[in-house]
C-alpha cells in the first residue's frame, strides 16, 4: 500500500470516528441507570425511555414531527419531480439558471432562512403552526427531490417511452408505466433523505412553529431551557435511532450507494 493511500485511509477512519463517536456516546448514556447524565453510564436500564414515554409533550411532538415529515417530504417529491421531468426533457432559455435557483435554499443557513420566513408570515398575516412548518420544510426539500431525480431521470432513454407510446400508450401512462419503474431509485432517496431533513430540523421549525404544535426538536430545545436530565438523553436517542432506520430500510431497498452514485454522475 502505498504512502498517500495510507495516509488515506487514516484520515477518512479518523473523520469516521469524530462524526461516529458523539452519535454513539448519546445512545451508550441514555441506557444509564443513573438519574443524572454521567459518562460511562450507572448500570443498564430502560427507565428513562419510560419515562419520556410518559410524557404527553414529547408523544404529542413526536407525532407532530411525523406528519410534517411526511407532508414535506411527500410534496418535495410531487413538485420536485415535475420540475425534474422539465429541467431533463425540455430545453428551454434560463434552465440552468431555474436548476439551481431550485437547490439554491441549501446554501441559505437555517437560522435566516427561519427568520426570513418569520417575517413573511407575519407580513401576510399567517398564524404559524403545522402548515407553516410544512411550508417551510419544502423549501429546503425541494432541492433534494429535484437533485435527485434529475440525476436519475438523465440516465433514462426516452425511446422506451416513445415506443410505449408507438404501441398505443397515451403520454402519461408511458410515464407512469416506462419511466417512473426505472427512477424507483432516485424516488425513494428524495422521499427518504426529504423526510430526514424534516424530522431533525430545528433550525426552522424554531421560528415557524407555535407552541401548540411543536416539533420533537423544538421540543427538546424547549424542554432543555427548563432542565437537564438524561430522559432528554433518551428523546434524542429516538430521534437518532429513526434516522438511521430510514437510511437503512433504503440502503436494504434500493442501495444509497447508488443513489449517492447518480447524483455525483449528473
Amino acid at each position: 500500500m502505498r504512502l498517500r493511500d495510507l495516509l488515506l485511509n487514516i484520515f477518512v477512519a479518523v473523520m469516521a470516528i469524530i462524526i461516529i463517536a458523539p452519535i454513539a456516546l448519546v445512545l451508550v448514556t441514555s441506557f444509564s441507570g443513573a438519574d443524572f447524565i454521567r459518562f460511562p453510564p450507572d448500570g443498564f436500564s430502560f427507565k428513562h425511555y419510560v419515562a419520556a414515554a410518559g410524557q404527553r409533550m414529547f408523544i404529542d411532538a413526536f407525532g407532530t414531527s411525523v406528519v410534517v415529515a411526511l407532508s414535506s417530504a411527500t410534496l418535495a417529491l410531487i413538485l420536485g419531480g415535475m420540475a425534474a421531468v422539465g429541467i431533463t426533457r425540455y430545453d428551454f432559455p434560463g434552465r440552468d439558471v431555474i436548476q439551481g435557483f431550485l437547490v439554491s435554499p441549501l446554501m441559505i443557513p437555517a437560522l435566516v432562512l427561519g427568520i426570513t420566513l418569520l417575517h413573511f408570515y407575519s407580513a401576510m398575516r399567517i398564524s404559524t403552526g403545522i402548515g407553516t412548518i410544512i411550508g417551510g420544510h419544502m423549501i429546503v426539500t425541494i432541492p433534494y427531490a429535484v437533485r435527485l431525480l434529475t440525476a436519475s431521470l438523465v440516465g433514462i432513454d426516452r425511446r422506451l417511452e416513445l415506443a410505449a407510446m408507438s404501441m398505443g400508450a397515451s403520454p402519461l401512462k408511458a410515464f407512469i408505466g416506462v419511466t417512473l419503474p426505472n427512477v424507483t431509485a432516485g424516488l425513494l432517496g428524495a422521499f427518504t433523505f426529504a423526510a430526514i431533513m424534516s424530522f431533525d430540523d430545528i433550525g426552522l421549525a424554531l421560528f415557524i412553529s407555535s407552541s401548540r404544535n411543536p416539533t420533537l426538536p423544538v421540543a427538546i430545545f424547549t424542554y432543555l431551557d427548563q432542565t437537564y436530565d438524561p430522559m432528554i438523553i433518551a428523546v434524542s436517542s429516538v430521534m437518532i435511532l429513526v434516522s438511521v432506520l430510514a437510511v437503512f430500510i433504503l440502503d436494504r431497498a434500493v442501495g444509497v450507494s447508488r443513489i449517492i452514485m447518480n447524483a455525483q454522475a449528473k
